[in-house]
């Protein structure tokens, strides 16, 4: 175990780049979980792969850890420059950085040639999406047409491209290639409050992992893992929403809220041979070893 105390629950007064960057960003359980360099040679595409996000904590300890070459896509410049500044910092150089709208689907396609040319995929960690709250009394045509763009057809998208090529030829089993959706175990509670487009979209994920699950049976392993409270940048900035994470962390329901790293940890394990989740599986996640423990 190794747990975070707060000092308070100002969620302002541990707001240090450096600090934050170390506890949601440490590698400390893949390092007990995981032996080093245990999926060296293997490539691995992971979307949304954005600083100081689960996908960003994927990318970064499948690379710094696990020995992987990871195809990273990030959606925008800035998002690309950020990355890249983090990894040359940690001494990071088997990552590719590439940029892609997956509210644009044919920018999906180029993605998917361009890293059809980079050598067959070990997995593929779909963390890309948006989490915009829209109820029916704000609803906007447009803005649900981006949240089904990106956190349902890039993803639909890149399997259609990509999912071929990584079982030909036929793999033996403690290679077999893995797909992990990055679900929401709170698309069920937000729908419930009236954001039925992010809950739409987030369960559209599940169902395509079962889809996959069910086409590519032995081939392919196809996981979709629902992510309780986590803790990053994003909910750090809303002071509401902050101080939501610290009452449910005083409460039973502790164990719900994880760093980045930790969930990012949870999705490299589905991809295992060893993996205790079976093909076709929605899992929820619920952390706790870095969780949120006030003193």
């Amino acid at each position: 175990m190794k747990p975070y105390r707060f000092s308070s629950v100002d969620p302002y007064a541990e707001m240090m780049p450096s600090y934050l960057e170390d506890y949601l960003l440490d590698l400390w359980w893949w390092e007990q979980s995981l032996p080093a360099g245990c999926l060296a040679g293997a490539t691995f595409l992971v979307t949304g792969a954005t600083y100081m996000t689960i996908g960003g904590a994927a990318a970064y300890g499948l690379a710094a850890h696990c020995g992987v070459n990871v195809i990273c896509h990030v959606e925008s410049d800035a998002a690309k420059q950020r990355m890249q500044t983090f990894l040359d910092a940690k001494g990071v150089r088997n990552v590719t950085l590439l940029v892609a709208d997956f509210r644009d689907m044919k920018s999906v396609e180029n993605l998917a040639e361009v890293v059809r040319g980079m050598g067959p995929l070990r997995g593929i960690l779909h963390a890309a999406g948006l989490t915009e709250s829209m109820d029916i009394a704000n609803f906007e045509y447009n803005k649900l047409l981006d949240l089904f763009h990106v956190n349902f057809a890039a993803a639909a998208v890149l399997c259609r491209e990509l999912l071929p090529t990584m079982v030909s030829p036929v793999r033996p089993l403690h290679e077999r290639p893995a797909m992990v959706f990055f679900s929401s175990g709170h698309a069920r509670v937000v729908c419930n409050a009236g954001n039925f487009a992010y809950a739409m979209t987030k369960c559209g994920q599940e169902r395509l992992a079962l889809d996959i699950a069910r086409s590519y049976a032995g081939q392919i392993t196809a996981t979709a893992i629902q992510f309780g409270w986590i803790d990053n940048l994003r909910h750090r900035s809303d002071e509401q929403v902050f101080r939501m994470m610290v009452e449910a962390a005083q409460s039973n329901l502790a164990r719900c809220v994880a760093t980045p790293s930790e969930a990012a940890l949870e999705c490299v394990q589905a991809c295992l041979p060893s993996s205790r989740y079976k093909s076709g599986e929605i899992i929820t996640f619920a952390g706790g070893r870095f969780s949120l423990w006030p003193g």
